[in-house]
């Protein structure tokens, strides 16, 4: 495995938030972080990206640990995108890819033809070609979201880490990206791993999902070993119904409120909320 995590604890200031955790990244494929609000997948996204350094244990690139490596070093094979990035003032789309290209500069290293067309790569790959001269507050979330990819794929490293990639985007929008991540997956190789509150979409577009629990691994796996009912109510304290994905066959999570819950054991009764009874007879002047 060419990233993975042994013992990891991680921590803002005294407060652990990962705890013992161990895991593996499978190599070239999508690998989605799913838990509750809170449950540690952000922060694990943070240690494994080396954006957060461990209390205790270690996280390794093709067994070095990642704390021993130099930033460029790290940057050359890893690419790491933050849940809602700032936003720099006065910088186009192009140039916003161009700073992807950071790791490959060197003090008497010029820009060179090969950086020219990492750029441009990554512009056509995301569809953001003809958006590379406009200022990036000038566009829409999924606009703006895909220039951020852009940037990651001009880095032209081989393991991609991406916080919530389709955070605040329409339902269309995060399709789009969800489906570019699946394309980059599938044509070139790249392992990647996102964090989604999306079960139905972490289980349509990944290879295997680690369920976090307050800091612990829950459930690993494909999806349909995770993506249960039992595993579902235990991560969420949510009942679900678990059905198959029409489209994909991957497991569809039909989620069961209490409210719905109650209203369907409910026993019928004679007259329904603010109507008459079924069986009021009505009379001749009207009423009944």
């Amino acid at each position: 495995m060419p990233l993975h995590a042994n013992d990891l604890a991680l921590a803002y200031g005294r407060d652990p938030v990962i705890a013992d955790l161990t895991v593996h990244i499978p190599q070239g494929q999508v690998t989605a972080l799913v838990g509750a609000n809170a449950s540690g997948k952000s922060t694990l996204l943070r240690g494994l990206g080396r954006l957060l350094r461990p209390a205790h244990g270690a996280v390794y690139l093709d067994g070095r640990a990642i704390t021993q490596m130099s930033t460029k070093d790290i940057a050359r094979r890893m690419a790491i995108l933050p849940q809602g990035p700032d936003l720099p003032e006065g910088v186009t789309v192009r140039q916003l890819a161009a700073h992807g290209r950071y790791p490959h500069q060197g003090m008497l290293q010029q820009w060179s033809h090969r950086d020219e067309q990492a750029v441009a790569d990554a512009l056509a790959a995301t569809g953001t070609t003809a958006l590379a001269d406009r200022m990036l507050d000038e566009l829409s979330g999924g606009q703006r979201q895909r220039a951020w990819i852009a940037m990651t794929l001009a880095q032209e490293a081989e393991i991609m880490l991406l916080d919530e990639p389709t955070t605040f985007l329409d339902i269309a929008h995060q399709v789009d990206i969800l489906d570019l991540l699946h394309e980059l997956n599938e044509r070139d190789g790249r392992t990647i791993v996102m964090a989604l509150h999306d079960l139905n979409q972490a289980a349509r577009y990944s290879h295997r999902i680690l369920a976090i629990r307050r800091g612990r691994l829950a459930a690993e796996g494909p999806p349909h070993h995770v993506i249960t009912e039992h595993v579902v109510r235990d991560i969420f304290d949510l009942d679900v119904s678990i059905i198959q994905d029409p489209t994909t066959g991957a497991p569809l999570c039909i989620p069961i409120s209490p409210r719905a819950a109650r209203q369907h054991h409910r026993p019928a009764t004679s007259t329904p909320p603010g109507g008459r009874s079924p069986n009021a007879v009505r009379q001749d002047d009207g009423s009944v």
